[in-house]
């Protein structure tokens, strides 16, 4: 019987590096597990040919079938195997049902495969579909051991890996066995989450900020980023997706839009969109985006799919390693949670993780991405100038803006409107060429001289009080500039400061900015009876006192005459 030294050279671990640590009467294949690859293996070794392994380790003879095979099955595993031959190579016998082990260990053999190849992926694919249920040795998380001298396949268990935390399955290993250590080739796709934090009362400012924490208005539209990183052996996939699954706070509106872009491609889809969106590269890789429907809880899901356009055959290496980005908006609604609560939104990967499937559907899963919105809220106190309470007065609170923000109007045209309503509003702080809207003002229920501005963020503000207490002087106008700092990388961002220049003092554990504002009682003017007459008996006197003083000053003169 032929010896098999040629199948040694396609039988290397085709997900593996191999390192020998020696022979013994029992063997063993220790796993090494590829960094990214967090999730806990059961590893599950079948016998394909039975034989004796020489002592330098390099030859397997007397080759029968291993226990591991399904010998129903030799049809279809020979029908695969001829598949990979070439029939006009001297001596080529086509491999039938009937074909020893000796005779298929051959045929693998003369195809001349080498490590990782295309030719040994198919032919650990073709073993794949033909295995028994009869495993070998003992199977643990870190490899197999207790194995006898021959050839196998090696694999994860099925099943072993749904929905496992930052784990992929290996691709099939095919060993001559011996004392290994292999170390996995496996990758397992990585995402993170994004926000924009754009200070909108910076006119100057045009830069995209993505970061891990961003404060915004209600009502204000807020952009975020979803970026994933494929596997680096897609194109170890016949078919092959990941899918983002984001879930956002009450205090965000679901989006209603989406852009993709990956590969040089840039794809759009609706929310609603039930026909996906596609293009294909020049290399032939044809991608697919579509909404897909959200784990529990979640507000969206997103799949990008890939395969070759020529159907049936892997996945191109452009794949591998490559980045998916996804943006929208969201618009901070009244729901929002204002201070270091925030309002959170996070995302996490489904993805394909068995290569040696056709379909690509088992899915793996990555941990969770994080990202806060925070927002504050203003809280005005009317007092007088005791610092009690004063009824009487009203307030609106202007933000500096950019021109293009809706509603947007300059400081003269909000002066000339307030001056028309009300002559003795002071407004000046108000910059006649730049742009302001006015922040939605609510009046605490249980006062009538408190006043909420709930949901902003940093920026300059202009304090007016549009109506003035009866009796009391108008109070001018303050130019108040908010500053936040929050965590800006971190996988659970915190509010660190929230501060005001002038008027308000902010609290980072509430997110309150809170405030004093103060009028004082205008010039008291004279009325008819007593004090007026008071008023000019004191004026007379003066006069006379002026008159004695004027008549001594000439009789003084005209005596030194």
């Amino acid at each position: 019987m032929k010896t098999t030294k040629k199948l040694l050279a396609l039988a290397l671990a085709l997900v593996m590096v191999l390192t020998l640590t020696g022979t013994a009467l029992a063997y063993s294949v220790t796993i090494n597990k590829a960094s990214s690859d967090t999730a806990t293996h059961t590893y599950e070794a079948y016998q394909i040919f039975a034989g004796d392994l020489s002592a330098d380790g390099d030859t397997l003879s007397n080759i029968s079938w291993g226990t591991g095979i399904d010998t129903n099955k030799l049809g279809d595993l020979a029908t695969a195997i001829n598949a990979l031959r070439d029939s006009g190579v001297e001596g080529y016998k086509a491999l039938t049902a009937d074909s020893s082990a000796s005779d298929f260990a051959d045929a693998i053999g003369e195809l001349n495969g080498t490590y990782d190849d295309a030719k040994a992926q198919a032919v650990a694919t073709a073993i794949g579909a033909a295995l028994s249920t009869t495993t070998s040795g003992t199977g643990s998380a870190t490899g197999v051991a207790d194995l006898s001298a021959g050839y196998y396949l090696i694999k994860d268990k099925d099943g072993s890996l749904n929905d496992a935390l930052n784990g992929a399955y290996t691709r099939f290993i095919l060993q001559v066995v011996k004392d290994t250590t292999v170390t996995e080739k496996a990758s397992v796709p990585t995402v993170v989450k994004k926000v924009d934090d754009k200070v909108d009362s910076d006119t100057s400012e045009d830069a995209v900020v993505w970061q891990d924490s961003a404060d915004y208005d209600i009502g204000d539209s807020v952009p975020f980023q979803l970026t994933a990183t494929t596997s680096s052996t897609v194109n170890d996939y016949v078919k092959y997706h990941v899918t983002f699954q984001d879930k956002q706070s009450a205090g965000l509106d679901a989006p209603t839009s989406f852009t993709i872009s990956v590969l040089n491609k840039e794809l759009t889809l609706a929310a609603g969109a039930t026909e996906p969106a596609t293009a294909t590269t020049d290399s032939g890789t044809k991608i697919t985006a579509k909404i897909a429907t959200p784990d529990t809880g979640n507000t969206f899901a997103i799949e990008v799919a890939f395969e070759n356009n020529n159907q049936g055959a892997k996945i191109n290496g452009e794949a591998n390693s490559a980045p998916i980005v996804v943006t929208y908006s969201s618009v901070l609604n009244s729901n929002a949670v204002v201070g270091p609560t925030g309002n959170p939104n996070e995302v996490y990967l489904k993805y394909s993780n068995d290569s040696n499937s056709t379909d690509g559907r088992e899915e793996s899963k990555t941990p969770n991405d994080k990202v806060i919105v925070f927002t504050y809220k203003t809280v005005v106190n009317k007092v007088d100038e005791a610092q009690k309470p004063l009824t009487g007065a009203e307030f609106k609170l202007y933000k500096k803006v950019d021109s293009t923000v809706s509603g947007a109007q300059t400081g003269a045209e909000i002066k000339a409107a307030l001056k028309t309503s009300n002559p003795s509003v002071n407004a000046e702080a108000l910059e006649d060429a730049s742009y302001y809207v006015a922040k939605a003002m609510t009046q605490v229920a249980s006062s009538e001289t408190s006043f909420e501005y709930n949901g902003i963020d940093a920026g300059v503000y202009v304090l007016v009080e549009t109506k003035i207490p009866d009796g009391y002087n108008a109070f001018a106008a303050e130019k108040i500039t908010v500053t936040a700092t929050h965590e800006t990388e971190s996988s659970d961002p915190k509010l660190l400061t929230l501060t005001a220049d002038k008027v308000l003092t902010g609290n980072t554990n509430t997110g309150i900015l809170t405030g004093d504002v103060e009028n004082r009682q205008g010039s008291t003017l004279p009325s008819t009876g007593g004090m007026g007459t008071t008023l000019f008996y004191v004026l007379g006197s003066v006069l006379v006192l002026g008159a004695v003083v004027l008549l001594v000053s000439k009789k003084r003169m005209n005596a030194a005459e």
